[in-house]
């Protein structure tokens, strides 16, 4: 009797530890449902939830059943304690079979992966689907603690040797988001490009653009290489060791994730710039002085000072701007970008810096060799010392040189 409590203390330890761990990270790593087949995939995952809640109250019985037993090891409690082990099992064969229908609704239906992966995971997943059931035999026919702890021992084995199998599946499904992600600035990029060529064939100034472009480009080859490096390492995963393949092919999607969100924002500048060139020019002679409520995009050589409410980011691409703040406020820096929020006033100097002005300036003074974008509601004075007023519809280029 002594070696069934052995046999019985084993499957505790396989229950209690291999499978559930294994099945709770999954849980955690199912990536959200696009949704356009949302609510076959959300019932899909609502299901796996729910039978892995099953699993574990099925290891509560097995466990109370399991402590009556080492209390008492009569027979009687010894059937018992076998019987709720076989439905652990069971319930644990639930779980990864409808996580394997989750993933199967998500190959099915998502975009972004390949036709060769997507029939290499369904043939991965028809073939782990008949091991599992062939499994409840194996589960059923066990009749002592002996054998089903045998049976245990061979599911925790085969489980934690298909863990790379669960985190190629993992991976690539994350991988095939970043592809969508960057077919889309893909596609953003072309039609800027697009744009770009025709502002040229009228004659305008797209240096700035030129710059903003090519390093679009650039960013989005950068991030389409690291995705791709990504699903390589994910494609290779095998083996219960395959965990710190799989963090180090994460750690590359997410390096393609950063590069994406700089193109966005490099997406962003774009868009600005555009709407630079659309506002109305003025050839300036001077200095700039204006007020207002809205948005002033400043670049070049410059002297500025701002007085009033306006958060103001600064770009310093020489790396020597010289910035003096007057009353209480906070500073955040981001590498070469620093946002300046809550201060009275403020005066930037440097040799090549891009300023972004948003909200309530009562004051904004420039004087060097540079441009500036307003926008919003406000007054400028105009070369020859008159005041005009730029709005939202009207934004206004005005070129600094002093």
């Amino acid at each position: 009797m002594k070696q069934n409590v052995v046999s019985l203390g084993t499957l505790f330890a396989i229950l209690f530890f291999s499978v559930p761990a294994l099945h709770a990270e999954i849980v955690i790593e199912v990536p959200e449902t696009n949704p356009a087949f949302s609510q076959e995939a959300k019932k899909a995952k609502t299901e796996l939830k729910d039978q892995t809640q099953f699993f574990r109250d099925a290891s509560d019985n097995w466990e109370r059943y399991r402590n009556i037993y080492l209390d008492d090891s009569s027979e009687a409690n010894l059937n018992n304690a076998v019987k709720f082990a076989k439905q652990t099992l069971n319930q644990a064969i639930d779980v990864w079979n409808q996580y394997y229908v989750l993933i199967s609704t998500q190959l099915e239906n998502g975009a972004g992966i390949s036709d060769t992966d997507r029939q290499t995971l369904n043939d991965g997943i028809a073939a782990e689907q008949t091991w599992l059931q062939s499994q409840r035999v194996e589960i059923s026919e066990a009749q002592t603690s002996q054998t089903i702890s045998s049976v245990a021992n061979s599911i925790s084995e085969h489980l934690n040797e298909q863990g790379g199998f669960a985190n190629s599946i993992v991976g690539l499904l994350s991988a095939s988001r970043m592809n969508r992600a960057v077919s889309k600035l893909q596609a953003a990029s072309d039609r800027s490009a697009d744009f770009l060529v025709s502002l040229k064939a009228i004659g305008r100034d797209t240096t700035e653009l030129d710059t903003l472009q090519a390093g679009l480009v650039e960013t989005i080859n950068e991030a389409n290489g690291l995705t791709e490096e990504a699903e390589t390492d994910f494609r290779v995963l095998s083996g219960s060791g395959s965990y710190l393949q799989y963090e180090e092919a994460r750690l590359t999607l997410a390096s393609a994730a950063e590069k994406a969100a700089s193109a966005q924002a490099t997406l962003q500048a774009i868009v600005t710039e555009y709407k630079k060139l659309k506002a109305s020019g003025i050839v300036g002679a001077g200095s700039l002085s204006a007020e207002g409520d809205g948005q002033a995009v400043l670049s070049g050589k410059l002297n500025v000072s701002v007085n009033g409410s306006a958060n103001v980011t600064l770009t310093d691409w020489s790396g020597a701007a010289l910035v003096t703040t007057s009353g209480s406020g906070t500073t955040t820096t981001d590498g070469n970008r620093v946002t300046y929020s809550g201060w009275d006033s403020l005066t930037i100097e440097g040799s090549d810096i891009h300023l972004f002005i948003g909200g309530n300036f009562t004051e904004l003074a420039a004087n060097g060799e540079g441009r500036a974008f307003l926008s919003g509601s406000g007054t400028f004075i105009t070369a020859s010392g008159g005041a005009e007023s730029f709005d939202l519809a009207n934004g206004v280029v005005y070129n600094i040189a002093t």
